[in-house]
């Protein structure tokens, strides 16, 4: 009835609903985590420092939310060089505003996806059609192939 199909699309909304907080809560929680893990792994730093530098961001949400990070209690509250916008006088703490990236990068991330879905979503239909193609093909070629050799028997 109509109440029930009511019924059914608030859950599917609210469901929908629970599933953007959670894609969004991902990256938000793994730029947390990469801040905390900045002075202790070579790797997660470098990462973090070209993130910063392509997307001329600094910290998760503002150059502030590395002021807390235990990399920034030990350098007496100074940012990384890859959140200055020019390299001369940027990196003493605490920071100079006006000498920093003042955009967050998981609103500069979160720009940069939305402004390339087209091309995403090009890709990821692109490659679907392709897996299709060999299926279709590998069902066509499985067709020719004599059952005696396959190892298959008719039922008599």
């Amino acid at each position: 009835s109509g109440s029930d199909l009511c019924l059914f699309l608030q859950k599917v909304l609210i469901v929908q609903l629970d599933v953007v907080k959670e894609i969004k809560a991902k990256p938000l929680e793994g730029l947390r985590r990469a801040l905390l893990a900045y002075g202790e792994d070579d790797g997660v730093a470098d990462a973090v420092d070209a993130l910063q530098r392509a997307l001329s961001c600094c910290g998760v949400e503002s150059y502030r939310d590395w002021l807390g990070s235990p990399w920034a209690l030990e350098q007496n509250g100074s940012v990384p060089l890859s959140c200055c916008r020019t390299r001369r006088g940027c990196q003493r703490g605490p920071p100079d505003a006006l000498r920093l990236h003042r955009d967050g990068c998981f609103g500069a991330v979160s720009a940069f996806v939305g402004s390339n879905m087209l091309c995403v979503a090009t890709a990821a239909l692109g490659l679907a059609l392709l897996q299709l193609v060999g299926i279709v093909l590998a069902c066509l070629l499985a067709a020719r192939v004599p059952a005696h050799l396959l190892g298959i028997t008719s039922p008599r």
